[in-house]
């Protein structure tokens, strides 16, 4: 979260304090900017430290009394993995203004009502978290991520508030999911009972399970998934609705696991993305003429025709063609094209490519 961030370390406690908050007034009052502070040791009162807006801890016992501790200026909280804070929040001992927080591996405390404020609009749980969330969490919550939890999570998700629209869930969650207003769903090795959600758009997988019913999700225009046990055959999903397709297998030299296209792939579908996929028999025109932006990775035996002329920007993650032959398969209405292996592009037929006007290759 805070890896862009630039660190000046400086100490707070020093006889230079007042000095230092002048100069961080000057910054957070006059030109408007996010002060952000990384806390790698014991936490300390802080509440004098009103123009703060970002906190990372990276160090913290278990029974510290940090909450107490933070400036209501507090929009971000983060605590780190080597965080070893676990007490229960007080309700209403929360910064009001914080709209962020991200808990460390070890908390697991008993949510109220009340515990977070209502400006929080993102929450992530540590792998160790196991309390009920429903009924609890504030109006104001956009997105909940619970992929961090490792171990059982043993409550379902049936009594959340209708401003939460993204949900991570925990990664062997196999309880009931009931809620209407989700927009987008990320789901890790188990798909769970699943409930009719009218307004999912964008729904991620780790494989495709013969038991989801598509039909649950009639507003589905982006479908991903990450990393498929078996090979992924096109014409189980649901195109009439995706607009966006991600579908990569799990790569295993001694098993031929592929995104299998038996049938065309119907008009509307506008980006795509194929790991794994060889075209030897894959009849030319089957991706659609709507398709804009198309990522291939592990590519083999495209063939004149394969790629639509629709189709302005190409990544090719790896193939196994040669470079001059796969250039001449490719359409001129191409102007983005970028390459994630090192290639020779001397002599392989790029000025053929009439409208390029984008190229990427790899430095090293």
């Amino acid at each position: 979260m805070f890896k862009s961030k630039k660190i000046h370390p400086f100490n707070l406690r020093s006889g230079d304090w007042d000095r230092i908050k002048q100069v961080l007034n000057e910054l957070f009052l006059e030109r408007s900017v996010d002060l952000f502070l990384r806390l790698d040791c014991q936490p300390f009162p802080m509440k004098h430290i009103d123009m703060l807006t970002s906190l990372l801890v990276t160090e913290c016992i278990k029974n510290n009394d940090l909450i107490s501790m933070l400036p209501d200026s507090l929009k971000t909280l983060e605590l780190s993995s080597e965080c070893k804070w676990n007490r229960p929040i007080k309700i209403g001992s929360l910064p009001s203004h914080l709209e962020t927080l991200v808990f460390n591996p070890h908390f697991d405390q008993v949510i109220q009502v009340g515990t977070f404020p209502a400006s929080l609009t993102s929450l992530t749980l540590g792998q160790s978290f196991n309390q009920s969330l429903n009924g609890v969490l504030p109006t104001s919550i956009t997105s909940l991520d619970m992929s961090r939890i490792v171990s059982a999570y043993d409550y379902s998700l049936n009594n959340l508030p209708a401003s939460l629209t993204t949900i991570h869930l925990p990664m062997f969650y196999n309880n009931d999911i009931n809620h209407p207003p989700l927009e987008r769903l990320y789901v890790d090795y188990f798909v769970p009972s699943l409930n009719p959600m009218p307004a999912l758009t964008e729904l991620t997988i780790s494989s495709l399970d013969p038991s989801i019913n598509f039909a649950l999700f009639p507003r589905l225009t982006r479908l991903v998934i990450v990393r498929a046990n078996d090979s992924i055959c096109t014409s189980l999903l649901p195109w009439s609705t995706l607009k966006s397709a991600s579908l990569c297998c799990v790569l295993v030299t001694w098993i031929d696991r592929q995104v299998i296209i038996k049938d065309l792939i119907p008009m509307g579908v506008e980006s795509l993305k194929l790991g794994r996929c060889n075209f030897i028999d894959v009849p030319p025109g089957s991706l659609p003429s709507s398709l804009t932006h198309l990522t291939l990775t592990r590519a083999d035996n495209i063939k004149p025709g394969d790629i639509p002329a629709s189709v302005t920007s190409l990544e090719l993650w790896s193939f196994y063609q040669r470079l001059d032959i796969l250039i001449t398969c490719l359409p001129p209405s191409i102007r983005a094209l970028g390459f994630h292996k090192k290639v020779i592009i001397d002599g392989c037929g790029f000025m053929d490519l009439s409208s390029l006007n984008k190229f990427f290759i790899p430095s090293v």
